[in-house]
Formats: C-alpha cells, sequence, structure tokens
C-alpha cells in the first residue's frame, strides 16, 4: 500500500514537473537577435532586450521593435562659400536606441511595426538630412568638400546632432561630390540680405540660396575674409 502511494505521488509529481515546463516553454518569448520585445498590459509596459520575458495570454500582448542599423542615402544641391553648386551624396545610418526609456518613446510614438521602415526613416529625418548638408557644406570650397571629406562628415554631425527622440545617428558617410555648371544668372532676379546700401554695377555677390521660383537667389555682398 505504502509502495501504491509512493508511485502515485511520483507519477503526480513528474506530471506537475512537465505541465510546469511546458508553461514556461509556452509563456516564455525569446528576444531575436537585433530587436526587443516589448510587453503591455497587465503590470504595465515592460522592454526586454537580452533574456526574453514571461507572456501570459489574455493578460499581455507582445510587439516586437527593430533595432538594427537603416540606411538613409540622401542627395542634394549644396551652395559652397565660393557661390557655386555642387551635389552631395551621403548615407545617414539610424537606428532606435537601446535604452530603454528610448525604445518605450519610439514604440509609443510611431508604433513597433512602423519603427524601422524605410517610409517612416525617411520621413523623420531626411529633411533634417538635407538641412545639415546644406549648413556644414556652405563653410566650404567645392574643391575642400571633394578633399576633406572627413571634416565635412563631422561638420555634419555637429550640425545635424545624434539624438532624435529615441533614434540614434551612428554615422554618416559622405561617398560623392560633384560640382555643377554655374546657373545662368543673366535674367534672375537677386535679393540682396542686407538691403541698406544697393549693390553697385560689377560689385561681387555670394549666392546664399536659391528661391523656389528657380529665377531668383538670395544673395549676400562678397568679402575677401569670408
Amino acid at each position: 500500500m505504502g509502495f501504491q502511494i509512493l508511485m502515485i505521488t511520483l507519477c503526480f509529481s513528474f506530471v506537475l514537473l512537465i505541465g510546469f515546463v511546458l508553461l514556461i516553454a509556452c509563456t516564455h518569448k525569446k528576444v531575436p537577435q537585433g530587436k526587443a520585445l516589448i510587453r503591455t498590459g497587465f503590470g504595465g509596459a515592460i522592454v526586454a532586450l537580452d533574456s526574453g520575458i514571461f507572456v501570459l495570454p489574455i493578460l499581455h500582448k507582445v510587439e516586437e521593435i527593430d533595432l538594427t542599423l537603416k540606411h538613409l542615402i540622401v542627395e542634394e544641391e549644396v551652395w559652397t562659400k565660393e557661390a557655386t553648386t555642387s551635389i552631395v551624396k551621403a548615407s545617414f545610418y539610424f537606428r532606435v536606441s537601446n535604452d530603454l526609456n528610448a525604445i518605450l518613446e519610439v514604440a509609443q510614438s510611431i508604433g513597433c511595426k512602423e519603427t524601422s521602415t524605410v517610409q517612416t526613416i525617411q520621413e523623420l529625418f531626411y529633411s533634417k538630412c538635407v538641412e545639415a548638408l546644406k549648413i556644414a557644406a556652405f563653410e566650404y570650397t567645392h574643391k575642400e568638400l571633394r578633399q576633406h571629406r572627413r571634416a565635412f562628415k563631422e561638420k555634419i554631425l555637429v550640425t545635424i546632432g545624434t539624438n532624435f527622440n529615441g533614434y540614434i545617428l551612428d554615422d554618416c558617410v559622405v561617398e560623392q561630390v560633384k560640382q555643377l555648371s554655374p546657373p545662368p544668372l543673366t535674367q534672375s532676379i537677386f535679393v540682396l540680405l542686407d538691403q541698406n546700401v544697393p549693390l553697385k554695377k560689377g560689385e561681387k555677390v555670394i549666392v546664399v540660396d536659391k528661391i523656389n521660383d528657380g529665377k531668383s537667389y538670395i544673395v549676400r555682398r562678397f568679402s575677401n575674409s569670408g
């Protein structure tokens, strides 16, 4: 009789052990490489980066968020400090920060699935990258842009910054610099930044920007020191 009770107890314990192992296997979610898991529901929002997380049916919902680098290519016309136009092609590498609060911020503001799509990265950062290229390029001549790409790159990074509401700019690479022929200015309209003193005939100017109509230019007086 005692032996039968012992066997029943052992069988019952074995069944409990198997059930416990199956419960863990079914409820524990591993974190895929290059991603994070965000669990919402009972207990609030929790982010898992390495060890995984337990997800109970009905009580919890779990989503993946991509943390890998995303490549954004920007090719834009820029003005140099010598009043010439160059085309700069640069690659920018963005990713979601590994910081837990940053991951939650991105997930809540954009959504886990849309976080790292090409369209999302372009909508969020393309205009910022273009602006940084233009601002940085205006401090160099075309020759300097070609010969000092590392310094140009560092200037771009300083201009644009590295932290963007949960995203990080890991790096940028200046891939190509091409010079364009001078635009036809014979019939153009010039808007002088310093309008207090009118331009004299033959006075040199530097083109700062081109207005959307394609025929008007914002200019400033040429200075040997600038």
